[in-house]
């Protein structure tokens, strides 16, 4: 962590939120260059039990797509193709059942560019609240 310059109060947020009993969301939020992936990637490493980047301009099928190959990347285990974020996040929740059972590091979902998996009426954070996090935002500049 050595390359973190500067990122000390960011890094405390995200070691609080690994350290806690709780599950936690952490939104690291700031302009476009300035870090925020390679921030979470260095602080969460080991603990990234699965990670997705959404894609630009995408529509939700093929954000659904991208979620179904990572989860099973992620998982080594076959899912059917969820027809919207509800089922999506329902499979991710039974991936993450027997990490969180057998304990050990606390996982960490990774949702990076947010803004392009939760597009205008695609459902999507409804699916995220199959959760029921508490979150607290960083910035990043």
């Amino acid at each position: 962590m050595d390359q973190l310059i500067g990122r000390k109060a960011e890094i405390q947020v995200l070691r609080d939120a690994l350290a806690s009993g709780d599950a936690e969301m952490v939104s690291v939020i700031g302009r476009r260059r300035v870090g925020k992936t390679f921030l979470v990637k260095s602080v969460c490493a080991g603990h990234i039990a699965f990670a997705i980047t959404g894609v630009q301009g995408a529509p939700l099928q093929e954000q659904l797509s991208n979620f179904h190959y990572q989860l099973q990347e992620h998982s080594n285990t076959e899912y059917k193709k969820p027809g919207n974020w509800m089922e999506a996040f329902q499979q991710l929740i039974q991936a993450l059942k027997p990490l969180v059972a057998k304990g050990g590091p606390k996982p960490v979902v990774f949702l990076d560019e947010l803004p392009w998996l939760a597009s205008r009426r695609s459902g999507f954070l409804r699916g995220l609240s199959f959760f029921g996090i508490v979150g607290r935002p960083i910035s990043v500049s």
